[in-house]
């Protein structure tokens, strides 16, 4: 009886010792991987720590927790080195391979962030260790980076899953000005078609902006405010995109883009026209010495009547008579309309045609002045030195013509190059 007994404990003792043996074992690799990472050799860490996980059963939360921590540290220094010897090799224009791939580096590190964060008993201790060491913000920092890479390859769809995972990451952070996140994951929902997301994720980052109290020499909330007026617009909400881009105006007083866009929405939406027109007048007749606001309504005004708009870019040039879009505006103005006299020559009976020629030359020299200003102002600007071909050909102008053909040429290259 007792011989049994005895043989029983024995055998309990002995598989005992070899699950403490095997749990010292798993134990034991993660902290090699520690002493790895700490001796910075990070590749060889996620090696052993990886090891050291793969049978958790015979771990305690306390080694699940800190295998995990530094198993996600040591694919952000991965990264982080292998990214630099990547601008390194692309600065000098060499082919760069990386050992592990960019993606796989911040999917791990995510995943092994996303398991401390679910161990209860020791969440609060290793997610501050995290913090303190400022993984969190080069974590979302890295996932930013592979998401606006995946939108150039236009892998939309990753790209999206990338930037909302550095979304949640610099939340976590306790980082303000995260709000370029947004803008890019919106560009890879505008691609998706998803406008509604679109919308969703631009709403948010200007949202963030607003909290930040960033300042107005800030370069990508203007584009937010951009984007999210076009998604309303295109969605037939012109009060809603209007008011955005009145808000991106207050912010951003000296940011011509908000301005330009909100000109567009107006030429290209007949309905919005005549308020916008109603909206620029009373606003000109208040600032009459304001030359951007009179510009903009000459603009808006030409799709309306050409000849009131001529007369309001002249307006405008007293002011500034070196203003290199009244010019060519005007300028393509008068050669609108001898192209017009031009077409009713050519459908003219006999003796009419010559008179219709006369008062198209008229319009010709008329438009010349005001496009040699331009071109002044802006010499390789490929309209207005199509313009200048345009006049000088028809006037018979045959130096100027040669010369205003071969610098449209030139900026044809240049351009293409």
């Amino acid at each position: 009886m007792h011989f049994w007994r005895n043989i029983v404990v024995t055998t309990c003792l002995i598989g005992s010792f070899i699950f403490s043996f095997e749990a010292f074992g798993q134990k034991g690799k993660i902290t090699g991987g520690v002493i790895s990472f700490q001796s910075q050799e990070f590749e060889k860490a996620i090696s052993q720590i990886k090891e050291g996980l793969k049978e958790r059963d015979l771990l305690k939360p306390a080694d699940i927790a800190k295998g995990n921590t530094y198993l996600a540290m040591s694919y952000i220094q991965v990264y982080e080195t292998q990214y630099k010897e990547k601008e390194a090799a692309e600065k000098e224009k060499k082919q760069y391979v990386a050992k592990m791939p960019f993606k796989e580096l911040v999917e791990g590190a995510y995943n092994a962030v996303g398991e401390v964060e679910k161990n209860d008993d020791e969440r609060k201790k290793y997610i501050k260790e995290l913090q303190d060491g400022g993984y969190y913000p080069v974590l979302a920092n890295n996932f930013y980076k592979e998401g606006f890479i995946s939108y150039k390859e236009k892998k939309y769809e990753e790209g999206k899953e990338m930037l909302s995972r550095a979304g949640q990451l610099f939340s976590k952070s306790g980082k303000a000005e995260f709000y370029d996140v947004y803008r890019m994951m919106a560009m890879c929902q505008m691609e998706l078609k998803d406008a509604d997301g679109a919308i969703a994720s631009l709403e948010k980052g200007i949202g963030i902006f607003k909290q930040a109290k960033a300042n107005d020499k800030d370069e990508i909330a203007p584009i937010m405010y951009i984007l999210l007026a076009g998604q309303y617009a295109d969605k037939q909400n012109f009060d809603k995109a209007a008011a955005i881009l009145d808000e991106g105006k207050t912010k951003f007083p000296k940011n011509q883009d908000i301005t330009n866009q909100e000109l567009n929405m107006y030429i290209k939406n007949p309905q919005m026209r005549e308020k916008a027109l109603t909206k620029f007048e009373d606003a000109y007749n208040k600032n009459p010495e304001n030359n951007d606001i009179l510009m903009l309504y000459a603009q808006l005004m030409e799709k309306k009547d050409v000849d009131k708009a001529l007369e309001l870019y002249k307006k405008a040039l007293i002011k500034d008579s070196k203003n290199n879009t009244a010019n060519y505006n005007v300028g393509a103005i008068y050669i609108n309309k001898g192209v017009d006299f031009v077409n009713k020559a050519n459908d003219a009976k006999a003796g009419e045609d010559e008179k219709l020629k006369e008062k198209a030359k008229e319009q010709f020299k008329l438009a010349l002045p005001y496009l040699e200003t331009s071109h002044a102002e802006n010499a390789s600007d490929l309209y207005t030195l199509q313009g200048l071909v345009q006049v000088t050909l028809y006037l018979d102008m045959k130096d100027k013509l040669t010369e205003y053909t071969a610098k449209k040429k030139e900026a044809e290259a240049k351009k293409k190059n």
